[in-house]
């Protein structure tokens, strides 16, 4: 039993593949190869318009108008709802001069678009649609800081998917919020392995080997990245927090600075750098670097950094008509979350 549902499987791919290939055939204007093809899928799709309209198609582009009708004909029998079908009947009667019998055709098929029941796409799009789920449901996971759970997810769509540079970005990122930061080297050195131009994973597998303790490893290879990718930000960032580590915080803040010119609409370095200052006690620099980008237009700050720059304003002694402002502004783009937020925290 199980042999013959094996057997039925691969005959309906095997059907499915004759009529693929005449696509891509009379897709590349091969018309002669493309009705060998279709004619092949018409012996194994018996009650199909799939072959049927491949043959119209390639009858249309030898200009073969009768062929055309015939082939058209016989797709109309089979599927006379099919708007693709309508559409190719419609433009061989137009062709062969019947416009008032091609009018309603066309007018029907205008727009449409192949729809082959095709099991081995449909197989294809369950299982894209199902990964697709399952990421947003681990990012979900992280969102709530459930990293074990959102570990599995990205487990299982690699156990299906072990080449999806997405998942495999995800994994490494959660094995850092676990704290398994030598598991999360070891798993973005066989990812950078296999994807070697991979810039988000190799700047991952940095991140991860600072967290791991080997800094001057780490530094180096973000200046191999930086070299390779010198207009990105994210390198310079990560090569930021890898000399604040090392006590070098004036080349720490230079790299912070570089990431902002590479990225002028991006937050993340003003906020690194505020961050790095605040903990060295130099709020009012902190304070003076958050501030200035938070008064922009062209950009969005976030709850976050709105949050980080009260406290740099607090710890930096600034007036409170100037606190005042940063909460108003908060409110402005934020709304009641930042009342609430900025309430709660104490900030206001």
């Amino acid at each position: 039993s199980t042999h013959c549902i094996s057997s039925a499987a691969s005959d309906v791919y095997k059907r499915q593949a004759w009529r693929r290939k005449g696509t891509w055939l009379l897709d590349l204007g091969r018309s002669q190869e493309a009705r060998s093809a279709f004619e092949e899928a018409g012996t194994r799709l018996a009650g199909a318009p799939d072959a049927s309209i491949g043959l119209a198609r390639t009858a249309l582009l030898d200009d073969d108008i009768d062929g055309a009708l015939r082939h058209a004909r016989t797709a109309f029998r089979l599927a006379e709802d099919d708007p693709y079908v309508r559409l190719i009947l419609g433009e061989a009667l137009r062709r062969a001069g019947q416009d008032d019998e091609a009018a309603p055709h066309l007018q029907a098929g205008q727009g449409s678009s192949p729809s082959y029941r095709d099991p081995w796409s449909e197989s294809i799009q369950r299982r894209r649609n199902r990964d697709a789920n399952l990421m947003a449901k681990a990012k979900e996971h992280e969102s709530k800081r459930e990293f074990a759970a959102a570990l599995a997810a990205y487990d299982e769509v690699l156990s299906r998917r072990p080449d999806d540079t997405n998942a495999l970005l995800r994994r490494g990122t959660v094995l850092l919020a676990l704290g398994r930061h030598e598991d999360s080297a070891r798993h973005f050195e066989k990812a950078t392995l296999r994807f070697p131009g991979n810039y988000e994973l190799l700047v991952g597998q940095v991140s991860a080997i600072r967290r791991a303790g080997a800094r001057e490893e780490a530094l180096s290879r973000a200046d191999a990245i930086i070299a390779r990718w010198p207009e990105r930000p994210t390198a310079f960032l990560i090569r930021g927090e890898i000399l604040n580590d090392l006590g070098r915080v004036g080349e720490a803040r230079r790299s912070y600075k570089k990431a902002a010119e590479n990225a002028p609409k991006d937050l993340r370095p003003q906020m690194f750098e505020a961050r790095m200052l605040l903990r060295r006690e130099r709020a009012k620099e902190a304070a003076a670097i958050l501030t200035s980008a938070i008064t922009r237009t062209d950009v969005v700050p976030s709850l976050l950094f709105f949050q980080t720059t009260l406290q740099a304003q607090f710890m930096a002694g600034v007036s409170q008509s100037e606190i005042d402002r940063t909460y108003q502004r908060a409110v402005e783009v934020h709304g009641d979350k930042a009342k609430a937020a900025l309430t709660k925290s104490g900030d206001r």
